[in-house]
């Protein structure tokens, strides 16, 4: 008599997530949507998406879950809302969970997306009414302080304006 030994190939799991954007700047109660592409690079199989939560923001990933076919993509988007002000970048980390038990790996981290809510109104004391005061802040988030731009393609970049002083019209040139 001999001995039969069988081992099973578990489906491997493998996305690669490219989202459009990773910095988010939102105002208290203001949502954005963060969309992305997902290529199945993997077996076939179908998984669900879920976003980390945190207490200042409300966050779920579209579509909730779906079935891949190898080599196959799709797009999805993230949807953010703040629910309040906070004094830090919050990160948030897309996921995607297999539906199989038969995989290599369950849970794989898709892309971080820093998120970042800016002040409401800012209170200043009262200045004197005499001449009218031009004061701003601008406030930026970018992945990094300089940004090149191809020629044929553009890049945005989020930033707020905030009016410390008298009512006023503002012209900003980039340059």
């Amino acid at each position: 008599m001999g001995t039969c030994s069988v081992s099973l190939v578990p489906d491997i799991v493998s996305l690669r997530a490219e989202p459009n954007n990773t910095f988010v700047s939102l105002n208290p109660g203001e949502t954005a949507k963060v969309s992305f592409t997902l290529v199945n690079l993997g077996s076939r199989g179908s998984f669900s998406f879920h976003v980390t939560k945190t207490p200042e923001l409300i966050s779920y990933v579209v579509p909730f879950s779906l079935t891949l076919e190898t080599n196959s993509s799709t797009a999805g988007h993230v949807i953010i809302k703040s629910r309040g002000e906070t004094s830090e970048v919050q990160s948030l980390t897309v996921k995607a969970v297999s539906q199989s038990n038969t995989v290599n790996v369950k849970e794989v981290n898709l892309f971080d997306i820093q998120v970042s809510v800016l002040s409401g109104a800012v209170t200043q004391p009262r200045q004197p009414t005499t001449p009218a005061l031009k004061h701003v802040r601008l406030g930026v988030i970018a992945p990094v302080s300089h940004l090149p731009i191809t020629p044929g393609k553009r890049t945005g970049v989020n930033f707020t304006v905030t009016n410390l002083a008298s009512a006023e019209n503002f012209t900003f040139r980039v340059s």
